[in-house]
């Protein structure tokens, strides 16, 4: 992940200047984007745990069916589980909050080591 902090800071505009803010801003983008592909398998690991019995399948319908009833009821029928299933993947809840979690330590760890690099 550091790679990839790496990698963003450097494709960067000229305009973001200051190797502090190139640090934070490459790292905050990389940790977004840790945090949102790592959050629905981060779920599902989580709710195996607690239910080794059940299968991953039945896992992602137990989430997809906790996504649905916080769905308003206006869509009809089929147009409702199918929105739910997209939602349940692509915008799963506490996204946001996983997001802000990762990328804030990626910005602090990153941020430390800038720092402490001369030193060292």
């Amino acid at each position: 992940l550091n790679q990839a902090a790496d990698h963003l800071q450097a494709q960067l505009p000229a305009g973001i200047s200051g190797p502090q803010l190139r640090n934070a801003v490459g790292s905050l983008l990389a940790g977004l984007a840790a945090a949102y592909l790592s959050h629905v398998p981060h779920n599902l690991s989580a709710m195996k745990l607690l239910s080794p019995e059940s299968s991953y399948l039945s896992l992602l319908g137990a989430m997809v069916d906790r996504t649905d009833t916080h769905l308003c009821r206006l869509p009809p029928g089929k147009l409702r589980s199918r929105l739910a299933v997209v939602l349940t993947v692509v915008w799963p809840p506490a996204v946001g909050l996983r997001c802000a979690q990762i990328a804030g330590s990626f910005v602090i760890l990153n941020g430390l080591i800038l720092f402490l690099d001369p030193l060292l």
